[in-house]
């Protein structure tokens, strides 16, 4: 059973006195929701936020967590996103999120006298190491990323000469890059991306170059890959096919995008939303659909689901929890620790600095 359909159990409501509501059922995906790196992220910055009190300022040099509701409140506990570093005054606290933080720029922020709390993702770390492992041993790097995402910057930014990469993304033509010669290449990705959809990518990229080095995985991280795999399991149910998809994230956060994408590939624009709370759905989308799937971005608290999951519900629509993968052996000596000595030292300086 899943986490969310225990919350569901023996939890009688009654349908709300409403027309008649096409929807007769709505199934939710086995795999959904938060995954481990963004529920430490969370974790740590609301834990910094509610020792500081709203004594002070409390800066972020991104959003945590790409999710809007989460963002609006920190923003109501004092958080402030401020992503230049010249302008956090010294002795500030700065969080720095779970997207990852080009190294050379957390130096530069510890030698300021800014106290640093950084909540990176440890497989965006993952990657950056590769990536610098790479630039060691020699080899070219090509990167595949999204335009303007935090995270392909922080991985870049973490090689000591940038003309030891090559940066693509979903637009770049494979026949207009230029390649060194007789230098092995690397291949890395962005952690939320689609495998499926880099993988046709670099199979264009290696065409041009057979000794392409493609790793297994590529970076995409797991909770992002069995979140579309839990969806494609959804859409390869032709006996009982979906009419519609909700992702339940919001409109900045990749992997929810990655995700309605995969329903536009099934079903068209018209028929895959993208929603942050029960506020944002339209009934008139559902006409003529019996039944909707629904899933969740990595970056979505439960809670957010939930609100979603009792709006049909009070409806009067049935709710099918799929089963997913409970026991990912991919996960086996992951931890998503927090950084502690980073908080201790902040919370130190809170004490002393409002010592009574």
């Amino acid at each position: 059973m899943s986490r969310l359909a225990e919350r569901f159990q023996q939890r009688p409501l009654a349908p709300e006195k409403l027309s008649p509501f096409p929807v007769e059922e709505l199934v939710v995906a086995g795999d959904l929701g938060p995954c481990g790196g963004v529920r430490m992220a969370i974790s740590v910055t609301k834990d910094i936020l509610d020792y500081v009190g709203g004594r002070e300022k409390v800066y972020a040099n991104n959003q945590p967590v790409h999710n809007r509701l989460v963002t609006e409140t920190f923003a109501g506990q004092g958080l402030v996103i401020e992503p230049d570093i010249n302008n956090i005054p010294a002795n500030s606290i700065w969080i720095l999120s779970a997207h990852g933080t080009d190294p050379h720029i957390v130096e530069k922020a510890k030698e300021k006298g800014i106290h640093v709390v950084n909540v990176e993702c440890p497989l965006v770390t993952k990657v950056r190491r590769e990536a610098q492992r790479a630039e060691e041993r020699g080899e070219h790097l090509i990167y595949r990323g999204a335009q303007n995402h935090p995270e392909p910057k922080a991985i870049l930014g973490g090689l000591n000469d940038i003309n030891h990469a090559t940066f693509i993304t979903d637009t770049t033509d494979p026949n207009s890059l230029t390649l060194p010669k007789n230098v092995p290449i690397r291949v890395l990705n962005q952690t939320t991306l689609s495998i499926r959809g880099v993988a046709e990518e670099i199979d264009s990229l290696r065409s041009l170059n057979p000794d392409i080095d493609l790793p297994n995985p590529m970076g995409i991280c797991y909770a992002t890959d069995n979140r579309q795999d839990s969806l494609y399991g959804m859409f390869s149910d032709l006996e009982n096919p979906i009419d519609f998809l909700i992702v339940v994230g919001s409109q900045n956060s990749h992997n929810s995008q990655e995700l309605r994408n995969i329903g536009v590939n099934f079903l068209g624009p018209q028929n895959a939303v993208l929603i942050d709370t029960p506020l944002d759905i339209d009934a008139g989308w559902f006409k003529g659909a019996k039944r909707v799937g629904l899933t969740s971005g990595a970056s979505v608290l439960d809670e957010y689901t939930v609100n979603v999951l009792e709006w049909f519900r009070a409806k009067g629509t049935k709710l099918t929890f799929l089963v997913g993968r409970e026991n990912d052996q991919r996960y086996d000596g992951l931890t998503f620790a927090a950084p502690k000595t980073e908080i201790e030292k902040v919370k130190r300086y809170i004490d002393l600095k409002y010592a009574v």
